[in-house]
């Protein structure tokens, strides 16, 4: 969400398997997310990762169900400027003082 700071954020999508991916690996790649994300399939917290500039993948093989519709969640923190939290924050910052760039939260790059 570029351009509207929000601190938290959730993301959710269903989505069903393909029959020919039931022997391998099902990885999901996330470019970017600012700040916090904690991803859910079907229910099962399948990871966290912080911070908001480098990607991530999860391996979510073992959260998935073959025959049916599976559940994507994703829980977005972003403490920009919020204590006790101290992040990187380079140009963003929710009180600007001569750099006027706007905030992002969320899933950012994917």
């Amino acid at each position: 969400i570029q351009g509207n700071y929000t601190l938290y954020s959730w993301y959710s999508t269903h989505f069903k398997v393909p029959s020919n991916w039931t022997s391998q690996r099902v990885l999901l790649n996330f470019g970017a997310v600012d700040y916090e994300a904690t991803v859910f399939i079907n229910g099962h917290n399948a990871t966290f990762h912080r911070g908001g500039y480098f990607a991530f993948t999860v391996d979510v093989t073992d959260y998935l169900s073959s025959s049916g519709a599976n559940e994507l969640l994703v829980f977005v923190h972003d403490p920009t400027d919020s204590d006790p939290y101290v992040i990187p924050i380079g140009k963003q910052t929710l009180h600007p003082s001569h750099i006027f760039y706007t905030p992002c939260s969320g899933i950012w790059q994917s």
